[in-house]
């Protein structure tokens, strides 16, 4: 029966009994379609017909005229690439044995009802051989997918491990072999703990034991960094990424382990090296602060010295005059004294001896005079000049004091007399921004360098003035706390930004208009409070003001009638 859609089937019948062949020729018509039907009698004309023609089926009788079918089936063993089914006159197991062993799908012994089935056996010889194929293809896909693995595995320099879900090795490349000196043979069925340090076998038993209860391992996925073991007992540092994998209801990890210890060699010499470098540029660091302050220093005491020698020739110009002024007032005041004397004795005997007319011109002319006020005035502007004279005079000690270079060694100052002194020099730049309240405690004198201290507090006044727009208030207080003498100067200026408040004390930074201000003052005055062992503190609010606070320790606390 031909069926549409159905592929021709291409049989080659090889029969030696005539009347069998066209039996099964007749079965065959009569249930498939055949398109091409080749029938031999003799192994010789089926060798033939195979040399020009490939069936889709061969049905090969057990007997041909020149010996037997199973010799044809043993020789296409080697090349043949379609379905055999071996046909006898009657059953034998034997032969049935025989057939399916050199390489036929199956056997039929002919009988009628043999003979009819032969379309349904050629169906399902069909189906099989597909199978076989099939598997073929896939055995061999897997011999080939092994072959590779095994080539991949067994060159790479990396440990390659598989273990059950019992932690017994089931896997060991020679790269295992390699790292840690176990043979496979003496690695595969043993327990991976074996490559484990012992202080950490007992984690991983319990991690085994854990998977086993939840199904849930914490370390798939993740880069460790652990500790091997050798077979000579060597602890060494590995690097280990694990995989998991199951076949079946069995569950299998595998885990790839580099030996780190040569690159851990090379982390602690970099790490040693990085140490190195690190301290090398703090070093350089250090060094290239001190060379700033030192240089800032320098620039600052070199412009100091220019106005100290400035000031010592002023103020050696002023203190001349202003001496021989002195003297000169205060003999002109007991000039004064004397004249004053002669008048009133004087005027005592005019009065008393001349006429009335004559005193009243007197008196009118005094009056006319304003000699009265002039006498009462004159004493005034003496006393006055005599105090301008004196306030000069501090002033011209006190600058020549300031401008006097700098001692190295420490010596018994009073902090508040320094603060007073500081306090006249600058007040001509303060006089105008603001007033000055002084709230200055009984502090000990200590040891110190009172030029270098007069610097810090004469930095601070300037910059507490140049931050006052208007009319505002500068307040120094200075007290004895916990063997410390305190300073603060705070004023009601513009404030300071949290910005700018972290850089108030590095070299050359200011906030001064450029020609105003060289950014070196609080660098120097913050080195020479370090320096004398103290701390410069800075408080500040924007629109509220600063405060700075000195505080110096007081080691060996003096007289303290030394003190305030």
């Amino acid at each position: 029966m031909n069926v549409k859609g159905v592929k021709p089937i291409n049989i080659l019948l090889a029969e030696a009994n005539d009347q069998d062949l066209k039996k099964i020729c007749a079965s065959l018509k009569a249930r498939c379609r055949v398109a091409v039907a080749h029938s031999v009698n003799s192994i010789k004309d089926m060798r033939a017909v195979l040399s020009e023609f490939s069936p889709d089926l061969a049905i090969v009788n057990y007997l041909l005229k020149d010996g037997k079918g199973l010799e044809i089936l043993n020789e296409m063993r080697s090349y043949i690439e379609f379905p055999v089914i071996l046909t006898s006159d009657y059953e034998d197991d034997k032969i049935a044995v025989e057939a399916i062993e050199k390489g036929a799908v199956d056997y039929v012994a002919k009988s009628e009802s043999a003979i009819a089935a032969l379309p349904r056996i050629c169906g399902r010889a069909m189906i099989k051989w597909g199978l076989v194929k099939e598997k073929e293809k896939a055995v061999n896909a897997l011999r080939l997918s092994v072959k590779r693995f095994r080539s991949v595995t067994e060159t790479a320099t990396d440990a390659i491990v598989t273990v059950d879900e019992h932690g017994i090795i089931t896997y060991w490349n020679n790269g295992a072999k390699n790292i840690f000196g176990f043979t496979s043979g003496e690695a595969l069925g043993k327990p991976v703990t074996i490559i484990m340090p012992e202080r950490f076998r007992e984690k991983h038993i319990k991690g085994i034991d854990r998977y086993n209860k939840t199904g849930k391992v914490k370390v798939l996925g993740q880069t460790l960094e652990l500790v091997g073991l050798k077979k000579n007992e060597v602890e060494f540092p590995v690097e280990l990424t694990i995989s998991t994998w199951s076949i079946g209801k069995r569950r299998y990890f595998t885990s790839i382990i580099r030996d780190i210890t040569e690159r851990k060699k090379l982390e602690t010499k970099l790490i040693a090296e990085m140490k190195k470098v690190e301290a090398s540029n703090k070093e350089l660091q250090k060094t290239y602060d001190d060379l700033k302050i030192s240089q800032a220093m320098a620039l600052q005491q070199e412009k100091l010295a220019g106005i100290g020698q400035l000031a010592a020739g002023v103020a050696h110009e002023i203190n001349n005059p202003m001496g021989f002024i002195s003297s000169n007032v205060d003999t002109l005041g007991r000039y004064f004294k004397k004249l004053e004397e002669f008048i009133s004795l004087t005027e005592s005997s005019l009065t008393s001896e001349i006429d009335s007319q004559s005193r009243e011109n007197i008196i009118e002319k005094r009056n006319q005079l304003k000699l009265d006020f002039v006498l009462s005035d004159t004493e005034n502007l003496i006393r006055e000049t005599m105090e301008g004279a004196g306030r000069v005079t501090k002033i011209v000690q006190d600058l020549k004091s300031f401008a006097r270079p700098s001692e190295e060694e420490l010596k018994i100052s009073n902090i508040n007399e320094c603060v007073k002194s500081t306090l006249n020099i600058v007040w001509n730049e303060i006089k105008y921004k603001a007033t000055v309240d002084k709230e200055l405690g009984n502090v000990p004198a200590a040891k110190c360098n009172p030029q270098q201290l007069n610097q810090v507090f004469m930095n601070i006044l300037i910059n507490a003035a140049d931050s006052i727009d208007e009319k505002g208030v500068i307040t120094i207080k200075s007290w004895l706390e916990d063997s410390f003498v305190f300073v603060s100067i705070s004023d009601t200026g513009c404030g300071i930004s949290g910005k700018n408040l972290t850089k108030i004390f590095d070299p050359f930074f200011t906030t001064k208009e450029i020609g105003k201000g060289t950014g070196l003052g609080m660098s120097i005055s913050y080195d020479i409070i370090k320096k004398h062992d103290g701390k410069l503190e800075v408080e500040s609010k924007v629109g509220k003001g600063t405060t700075f606070t000195i505080s110096l320790p007081v080691e060996t606390i003096c007289d303290p009638d030394i003190g305030v």
